[in-house]
């Protein structure tokens, strides 16, 4: 179980018709998108699991490179730790238990305000690459 990362800045629909008409396919900026998204996630993970190097299992369970999947007209992509491959420990370290508090760097860094802030400016900006480039 990953985390599912999608397009989410408001406007995408607006970008993704300009885009479908100059170019008659989103898909290439679609992919590109949501894999910046994942990169830009894990490039925030990957300091805040310095406090949590143990044994090394979590950090490795790190997503460094998913795949899209495509259901229709619909894309995603995994961010996070792969949670089979050792990153179970991520989910306590993310929510907290009764007994430890969660860690508020790595839950931001994936889910935190600022962290939705980066991935909106970065598919918007990704978005309207295409576009420019659709136009010429």
């Amino acid at each position: 179980m990953a985390n599912k990362m999608s397009i989410t800045f408001k406007g995408f629909d607006i970008l993704a018709e300009q885009l479908d008409r100059v170019s008659g396919n989103i898909k290439p900026a679609v992919d590109e998108t949501l894999k910046q998204t994942q990169n830009l996630i894990q490039s925030q993970i990957k300091p805040a699991m310095k406090p949590h190097e143990r044994s090394g299992r979590t950090k490795q369970a790190i997503i460094k490179d998913s795949t899209i999947h495509w259901l229709g007209s619909v894309a995603e992509i995994d961010v996070g730790f792969k949670i089979r491959d050792g990153g179970f420990p991520s989910i306590f370290l993310m929510w907290g238990t009764p007994r430890m508090n969660k860690d508020v760097k790595l839950y931001n860094a994936i889910r935190g305000a600022n962290t939705k802030r980066k991935i909106r400016k970065l598919q918007m900006e990704i978005m309207k690459k295409h576009i420019a480039l659709g136009k010429r």
